[in-house]
């Protein structure tokens, strides 16, 4: 310390210019980096929750106990290393009244375990109608209304979770718009130390006075159960269990001989001698300490809880003052003379303040609160930017939240920036959506090979609240953030959970909440069940273990797998400099063959080039050299010092890249040739694997539109073997008069009455994104489907709203001069495989096999 004119100052060391500077440059940060001991297989698998809404009326509590049950019966739990959340880990608490206010105060929901508020039995006494006691019960009696309610009905909502997923997985939270909010609030209440009226006034000070007297009581308790504690500790390191009654007594004499002073400080002095002098053993003495450390433990808590209603009768008693000093107020507030540094200060310490009721809201778990808008993390070394939203110029859901994160992903890279494998948006509108991005720019230098493009995924998530209670709000007039969302329609609610494997997948798993209430209903039967269990005998105990089995199995998932192949353009020229679109549905095979060959095959058009003139001239583009280049290109490699194998690699290499890769194959009917050979096999290969295997083929433009005589999807089933030909399993989508053609299928499947009712179409239309562009196709055309297949964009996707998952497909052709023409970057190429369960149409799952993995050396065979 040093002393300036007298006064204590605490020396702080002086940061250089640079120093100080530097501490706010992104690129000098590193990503807050977490490990968790969930890792296998090289990854750890990462749960997203978005929008909670919890303490509010769009929040249904059962989602949190289904997803529980869910996750723990299928082994997922034992995957989630991390979770990550934000907004809506406690409700907006509005402090003040005003017209906006009000409509928040009317969103907060109840936290049931909580006491009848002093006003509803005050209602009651009076005499109210059935109908009004009714709706007194129902949305007023137990209506959450300061922030340590919020924190007590959240803690509770949550632990099915939390008690699940603590051993081992981090936990993560950014702030939403209600912690925003609840903060500026917190900062309002710290500049303005409000008054109440005499009678306000009073009745919050007396509530106040009390509580301060009972943090006293209750700390006086404390020092009371850790001085004898510590006495206590104290005697049994003098006792030996060998040692006898006569022995211990003596020491035990001695003891409170020598500890007089300490001993005469206790509350109860007497009771504590009159204890000691009844003890025979060590065990004993252990046993009371345990007692006492089990007493300090809860008191500990207890003094956390009211300190924190402390708080919250202080922010109270302080506000009080707006209301009775109004007119001044709106006079004055405005025009608070404030410093820019206190400012800061004041607004460090409200945060300060709102952080400790956000860890104090999941106790028991490794959590992590970010603050802000956005914040890199790296958890388990995959690198996330999490973004509560994109756009920051207005708090309404936009539906073009993954558009602008792909613009936002580029931004950062044009401007030296670190651009993360997963990015992330929590308050979008439109639906749940992912589109991987590369996140490298494509060269387009003649015969330079670029570098393997890198994946950066954009996805926008779920909300986790309940529809039906969404859609009351509205109808109610309820307007804000959340009703807004559900009102623009496409709405999705539920969890993602989110892979990348060390190989180069991305892989994600969406439950959505109606299959987690179908879990609780499950989950809570079996519970019950198992009760009835531990209390029966004989053959009943046999039934009933049998049910129990029998609903386990109906928690359990049961996959199927299915992979789309869309664009690759058999016939198309390949630029040097790049793998070729054959050289990658070649390693698309090998990795099927190698990871599970998929039970369902969707070919979604355009596996033709076609020769449309118009566009960019199909028929036209021809990559390989002039024959004099060849000539001397092959005198090179022939009059090198290589030696004669080498020297045939090469110009082998040299004859197949120039051939078959950089030259068009024209005619269409011998770009059929290629489908017969490449494409096929997989079709028979589908449908040979399993009696109820299927394959769907879907004709795309550039095959249709060539002429208006030829169709895709027919004309590739020409060339499947005769005997598959009247075979149900195989589905054609035609386009005969169309640009490309579309259709839908049920799959019949046993384990589903009904069954799983497919859509496939090649084009998915125009939106802010291609995903968005697709659900708004099927929303607009009022199609009620389980899953929708695309392609046509060469832009890889998932998403999801209502009842229907959708999956935009990769293409397969590479850069072209074109792209660069249109001001677009370079799509990445590959093959998505998707899983779902007939059973349950409230869960599905992406994994997308892209440049990253397919160029990887054992699927390119070197």
């Amino acid at each position: 310390m040093a002393k300036k004119d007298g006064v204590a100052t605490e020396v702080v060391k002086k940061q250089t210019l640079d120093e100080l500077l530097n501490n706010n440059d992104p690129r000098t940060h590193k990503s807050r980096a977490t490990t968790s001991g969930k890792v296998h297989d090289g990854a750890s698998t990462t749960l997203f929750l978005g929008e909670l809404a919890l303490g509010t009326k769009a929040c249904d509590p059962r989602f949190y106990q289904g997803l529980a049950y869910f996750l723990e019966a299928n082994g997922i739990d034992q995957e989630v290393g991390h979770v990550v959340m934000s907004g809506g880990l406690l409700p907006m608490i509005p402090t003040f009244y005003g017209v906006q206010m009000a409509r928040e105060m009317v969103f907060l929901g109840n936290n049931w375990d909580q006491e009848i508020n002093d006003l509803s039995k005050m209602a009651f006494r009076s005499g109210v109608s059935d109908e009004d006691k009714d709706f007194i019960l129902k949305w007023v009696a137990y209506k959450i209304t300061n922030t340590s309610q919020a924190v007590e009905n959240s803690r509770k909502v949550m632990a099915p979770l939390t008690t699940l997923l603590n051993d081992g997985t981090v936990w993560h939270y950014l702030h939403g718009e209600e912690d925003n909010k609840n903060i500026e609030m917190l900062l309002e209440i710290n500049i303005n130390n409000y008054i109440d009226t005499q009678k306000a006034q009073e009745r919050d000070e007396k509530k106040k006075t009390g509580l301060e007297r009972e943090l006293v009581r209750l700390q006086a308790k404390a020092d009371q159960y850790g001085a004898q504690s510590q006495l206590l500790r104290n005697v049994r390191q003098g006792i030996n269990p060998s040692h006898d009654k006569d022995t211990v007594n003596t020491y035990l004499a001695s003891f409170m001989k020598e500890k007089k002073e300490e001993i005469d400080k206790l509350e109860d002095p007497e009771a504590f001698r009159k204890f000691l002098s009844s003890v025979k053993s060590k065990k004993a003495i252990s046993a009371r300490v345990e007692k006492l450390d089990l007493q300090l433990k809860n008191l500990r808590v207890m003094n956390r809880d009211k300190s924190r209603e402390l708080k919250d009768a202080i922010n109270a008693l302080n506000a009080r003052k707006r209301e009775m000093e109004a007119p001044e107020f709106h006079r004055i507030t405005g025009r608070q003379h404030i410093e820019p540094h206190e400012n800061e200060l004041l607004r460090m310490e409200a945060k300060r303040e709102y952080q400790d009721h956000l860890y104090s809201s999941l106790p028991g778990v490794n959590i992590k609160v970010h603050g802000g808008n956005e914040v890199d993390l790296l958890l388990d070394g995959v690198s996330v930017t999490l973004a509560h939203k994109v756009q920051i110029k207005s708090s309404t859901p936009a539906i073009a939240e993954v558009n602008k994160m792909r613009t936002m992903m580029f931004n950062r890279r044009q401007q030296g920036l670190p651009v993360s494998d997963i990015n992330v948006s929590f308050h979008g509108a439109g639906g749940m959506r992912a589109v991987p991005v590369n996140t490298k720019p494509e060269t387009i230098e003649a015969y330079v090979d670029r570098e393997t493009p890198r994946i950066g995924m954009a996805m926008q998530l779920s909300t986790m609240q309940s529809v039906p209670y969404l859609e009351t709000l509205k109808r109610k007039s309820i307007k804000n953030d959340h009703t807004r969302r559900y009102e623009s329609g496409m709405y999705s609610s539920g969890a993602v959970l989110y892979r990348v494997e060390p190989t180069g997948e991305h892989s994600m798993r969406m439950i959505t909440t109606e299959q987690m209430l179908e879990a609780y209903v499950v989950g809570e039967q079996i519970k019950e069940l198992k009760k009835q269990v531990s209390a029966e005998k004989g053959d009943g105990r046999e039934k009933l273990k049998e049910q129990v089995k029998s609903l386990e199995a109906k928690l359990k998932l049961h996959l199927r797998k299915s992979a789309i192949f869309t664009d690759i353009h058999l016939g198309a020229p390949n630029r040097e400099g790049r793998p070729s679109n054959y050289e990658m549905l070649e390693a698309a095979n090998r990795y099927l063959e190698k990871n599970g060959w998929p039970d369902d095959l969707i070919i979604n058009g355009d596996i033709a080039h076609g020769a449309l003139e118009r566009h960019f001239g199909s028929n036209e583009q021809y990559l390989a050299r002039p024959p004099s280049e060849v000539s001397a290109e092959v005198k090179k490699i022939m009059g090198s010092n290589k030696s004669e194998p080498e020297k045939s690699a090469a110009l082998a290499h040299f004859c197949q890249r120039e051939v078959s890769q950089m030259l068009p194959i024209s005619i269409v009917s011998l770009q059929m040739r290629e489908i017969k050979r490449r494409v096929v096999p997989m079709i028979h290969r589908t449908l040979d694997k399993k009696e109820d295997s299927t394959v769907t083929v879907t004709s795309g433009n550039h095959y249709n539109e060539t002429t208006h005589f030829l169709d895709e999807a027919t004309d590739i089933l020409n060339a499947v073997d005769m005997k598959y030909l009247d075979d149900s399993r195989l589905r054609e989508f035609t386009g005969f008069g169309e640009r490309f053609g579309m259709g839908e299928a049920t799959f019949h499947e046993t384990t589903l009455e009904g069954g799983w009712k497919t859509y496939a179409c090649h084009g998915p239309g125009n939106g802010t994104d291609f995903v968005q562009a697709a659900l708004k196709k099927l929303f607009g055309a009022n199609k009620e489907v389980n899953a929708a297949y695309f392609g046509h964009v060469h832009i890889a996707g998932a998403g999801h709203a209502g009842k229907t998952f959708v999956t935009v497909g990769a293409g397969w052709q590479p850069w072209v001069p074109y792209v660069d023409q249109l001001g677009q970057q370079a799509s990445l190429r590959g093959v998505t495989i998707t899983e779902h369960d007939p059973a349950k149409k409230g869960y599905f799952g992406w994994k997308f096999v892209l440049d990253p993995t397919l160029e990887r050396p054992e699927y390119m065979g070197k």
